[in-house]
């Protein structure tokens, strides 16, 4: 199952969202995002609307070309990526724009040299025996979404230990499987109010989803990511580019008589497979909105499918000394 819920309005919004851009024929901003040192494109930055729900990516080169669906030209945009700074712009400016993003030096600064002895080994499987589900764009395709899971530091390590391999799978969706998509990999700190926090890895880690493969592995080895002692959140992130785009087709109840049928809403793969877990006192999964992380038991799991259960992200992790 792809589960993807969100609430009535994100319907509406994207039903408003075609037939505004048929009968008023939405303008669309079009730029590049540049890194302001040395004038190189970023690939896969971000741009969402500050307190809408609305979004989307820069594509390998830098470029981005966008019907944000607000018209209003004082709204702002939130350009963010991995390793730099984040930049607000009011929508007015972005037409044909040149958007430079500051290096985040705090990050991307030479970290401790550590000696990987990988002489002991731990493996965490996230999969199993739970039951799987497929976690798509909890947006609805309205803007880049992320899923974080949480995992505390093995006990079986006294000293440094570090992250070795991680193995994400994919959920088989038919719209969507035979698409070569590309997604974002992220090792993140622990916030003292126990959600993802700044990134670990500083780099911007793009990994390939070959079309109809099930999972696939990165190896971390060469990036010495240490594990902190309260633990760390690895999370997966869509990136809203046009190689990723795939059409969904579904029927939309917006009340007990009102549905919508065959609308079709643009996605975006790959659809990564999760699993379901109950709601306890140790829950620590997240889902990203516009607005920051969000516990995934916050979502809407009435549906029986889900049996009391709350999806969440799953992941096979290799640690080692």
């Amino acid at each position: 199952m792809n589960f993807c819920k969100y609430p009535v309005k994100h319907f509406l919004y994207t039903l408003l969202f075609f037939s505004c851009g048929i009968l008023a024929q939405e303008k669309a901003v079009t730029g590049s995002v540049l890194n302001e040192d040395t004038g190189e494109p970023v690939p896969f930055a971000h741009l969402i609307l500050a307190g809408k729900t609305s979004g989307t990516s820069t594509d390998e080169n830098g470029n981005f070309h966008w019907v944000p669906g607000e018209s209003d030209e004082d709204v702002m945009v939130r350009f963010s990526c991995v390793g730099f700074k984040s930049r607000m712009l009011p929508l007015s400016v972005l037409s044909r724009a040149r958007v430079y993003l500051e290096p985040d030096v705090e990050a991307l600064k030479e970290v401790e040299v550590y000696l990987v002895k990988g002489t002991d080994h731990k493996n965490i499987n996230g999969f199993s025996g739970k039951r799987s589900i497929g976690l798509g764009n909890f947006s609805g395709g309205a803007y880049p979404s992320a899923v974080a899971k949480y995992y505390e530091k093995p006990r079986n390590f006294a000293g440094n230990c570090f992250l070795e391999n991680i193995q994400v799978r994919f959920y088989p969706a038919r719209e969507q499987n035979n698409i070569a998509a590309v997604f974002r990999l992220r090792i993140l700190e622990v916030t003292p109010e126990g959600k993802p926090g700044k990134d670990l890895l500083p780099d911007n880690l793009i990994v390939r989803r070959e079309p109809l493969s099930f999972k696939t592995e990165i190896n971390l080895l060469p990036y010495h990511i240490r594990i902190p002692d309260d633990g760390f959140f690895v999370a997966v992130e869509h990136l809203f580019i046009k190689e990723n785009a795939y059409k969904e087709t579904r029927t939309l109840g917006i009340n007990d008589t009102l549905t919508y049928d065959n609308v079709s809403v643009v996605k975006y793969a790959p659809v990564f497979k999760g699993v379901l877990e109950w709601d306890d006192e140790n829950f620590r999964s997240y889902y990203r909105s516009t607005d920051g992380w969000k516990k995934m038991n916050r979502l809407d799991t009435s549906d029986p499918v889900f049996g009391n259960r709350i999806p969440v992200p799953a992941f096979k992790l290799k640690i080692t000394n």
